[in-house]
């Protein structure tokens, strides 16, 4: 597999009728030191142009407005629309606010994955470490989740 840069990096992001924490999470994606080549906006809802009015000149972003319901379907519809060079999509949810550089540690951790002979790498996930998981007190109890903001448990939490 190749390495990993901003060329081959692209967002797909599947939202209905939440502009307010669209033009949130668009905004932290133009303020990435790692631009993604193509971002995909995929609405279900009744549409925010302003998106594409006010971004379609600082990154390459296409708006679409999706025939079916729900995530899984939307996110099938936007890859349609991927550039044929794009090898690593970041499926993101319209309410998700990236840190400067998330996109760049996710691209450098990808690629010392690949230095790795033998380990097949097939996807990654991100920690969101501002968000409440509903089961605290079961996934503490049983030593699966880190007190520690930002640090990944082998759980995963």
């Amino acid at each position: 597999m190749t390495k990993i840069d901003a060329t081959l990096i692209a967002i797909v992001c599947a939202t209905k009728n939440q502009p307010e924490k669209l033009e949130r999470l668009i905004q932290s994606i133009v303020g990435q030191s790692l631009q993604p080549a193509q971002i995909i906006v995929c609405d279900a809802g009744s549409g925010n142009s302003k998106i594409r009015e006010n971004y379609n000149s600082a990154i390459n972003l296409l708006h679409l407005m999706s025939p079916f319901q729900g995530q899984v379907e939307q996110r099938k519809f936007a890859y349609r629309y991927l550039d044929k060079s794009i090898e690593l999509v970041l499926n993101l949810d319209d309410d998700v606010t990236l840190e400067r550089d998330a996109i760049e540690r996710l691209a450098d951790a990808w690629n010392k994955q690949l230095e790795k002979p033998g380990l097949p790498l097939g996807g990654m996930g991100l920690n969101v470490i501002d968000a409440i998981p509903p089961k605290k007190i079961f996934l503490r109890k049983f030593f699966l989740m880190s007190n520690t903001l930002g640090k990944v448990s082998c759980s995963g939490y």
